[in-house]
């Protein structure tokens, strides 16, 4: 229900216990506020998928950055440099990345990065 047991998310960008905790507190939450019920949880269930799906659009940018075999992995990171420092919707989704990726906007997580760096 919490942490991997609940979903993977790839390592590459360090978010593991910051997801079990975070679940952690939100089914704490759910079972004080209002008991051990199946429908008490879906709040939870429809937050921690977007939460996932944008940590894992993050994730998988990041893998396109730094770990996947490529031929043109030195484009992709003058490319990730260039759209760190001029694309205000990079920096929204490093932001996400570690403040939470509620506090970035949908958009940055919509995978057009990611198509940008791939096709660098």
């Amino acid at each position: 229900m919490i942490g991997d047991a609940a979903g993977y998310n790839s390592p590459i960008i360090g978010q593991g216990l910051s997801i079990a905790l975070r679940d952690a507190r939100l089914v704490r939450d759910a079972i004080r506020d209002a008991g051990p019920n199946a429908a008490n949880f879906e709040a939870y269930g429809v937050e921690r998928l977007e939460r996932m799906r944008r940590l894992r659009e993050a994730a998988m940018f990041m893998a396109s950055m730094a770990a996947e075999d490529c031929d043109n992995r030195v484009a992709r990171r003058a490319k990730f440099f260039d759209l760190q420092m001029n694309d205000p919707l990079m920096m929204a989704m490093m932001g996400g990345m570690f403040a939470g990726p509620e506090n970035a906007p949908p958009e940055a997580f919509d995978g057009h990065l990611r198509a940008t760096l791939i096709n660098a």
